[in-house]
């Protein structure tokens, strides 16, 4: 199974704030919250990780489900992943239901141990979208707030999640675009796994890779994770090559405007964490490069 879903990392008080926005578009609560507690399981020295999957088990109330995610790559914004997903009878692997998948018979195996935990609150709304053209498109939406924890730290969880479950691709883009005027947000590429395993020291990211637009993004979304003021001269440099990217779509004064504040936050040495999660401007900017 395929999934198709667009991030966005939140302030605590913008986590609510799009909470708001959603439910004024029309979003209609799918429940009580949900309590999510996910572990995940790898190699001591991070094998899974190295070959862009992800597996976990996850709890929610009574029910245990196995889980298995490929990273994925970024398109329009939205990540699509391949995702294989088993119902379990205790909290424990069955690695016999990988024989289907690209882990089957992987030496690696033999050697899982936990990695990291995620532990979270979730609340789902459900959106429709109807275009000018009446075509319909339904759209999941997921606000997490929690920790990711391995034993020797933590660090928050705050995520806004829209998830296609049938209809148009960018209507997601087209949802979150409309969000982002009034929250601020960073369009954000890294897996929850992803977030775990650098906490944990078993993940490095490899050299952004294409044009100039997604080494900006994966450059913004790297520096929030690693959180080192030191990478604030590096991620202007990339910055800067989108300039005309972002005047060519009509975004030029955006742009100045958001160039303006990352040269203050870097001029003050701020944390990139906090910075690029409420920055004003910053995902609808890269919202505006990334889709049609």
């Amino acid at each position: 199974m395929s999934e198709t879903e667009l991030k966005l990392s939140v302030t605590e008080e913008n986590l609510e704030a799009a909470h708001q926005w959603l439910l004024g578009r029309g979003g209609r609560p799918a429940g009580a919250p949900l309590s999510l507690r996910n572990r995940y399981f790898d190699t001591p020295d991070g094998q899974l990780n190295h070959e862009r999957v992800a597996l976990r088990l996850r709890e929610t109330g009574e029910q245990i489900i196995q889980t298995l995610k490929t990273r994925g790559h970024m398109q329009s914004g939205a990540m699509a992943r391949e995702e294989w997903e088993w119902n379990r009878d205790e909290p424990s692997l069955d690695l016999g239901l990988l024989d289907e998948t690209p882990l089957a018979g992987h030496p690696s195996l033999d050697h899982l141990v936990p990695c990291f935990d995620t532990d979270f609150q979730r609340r789902v709304l459900d959106l429709t979208e109807v275009s000018e053209q009446g075509h319909t498109t339904e759209i999941e939406c997921a606000l997490d707030k929690g920790v990711i924890r391995t034993e020797d730290a933590e660090i928050p969880l705050l995520e806004v999640e829209l998830e296609l479950k049938s209809g148009d691709a960018l209507a997601l883009g087209r949802v979150a675009r409309d969000m982002v005027s009034e929250v601020p947000a960073l369009l954000n590429g890294i897996s929850k796994a992803e977030q775990g395993y650098c906490l944990a020291g078993i993940h490095r990211f490899p050299e952004p890779e294409g044009d100039a637009v997604e080494r900006w993004v994966m450059q913004l979304c790297q520096a929030w994770q690693c959180d080192e003021p030191n990478l604030w001269p590096e991620l202007l440099e990339a910055h800067h090559q989108i300039a005309e990217r972002a005047r060519a779509k009509g975004a030029g004064a955006l742009f100045s405007e958001v160039t303006e504040a990352l040269k203050r936050a870097a001029e003050e040495h701020r944390s990139p964490r906090s910075v690029l999660v409420d920055l004003p401007g910053l995902a609808a900017l890269q919202l505006t490069l990334v889709t049609d």
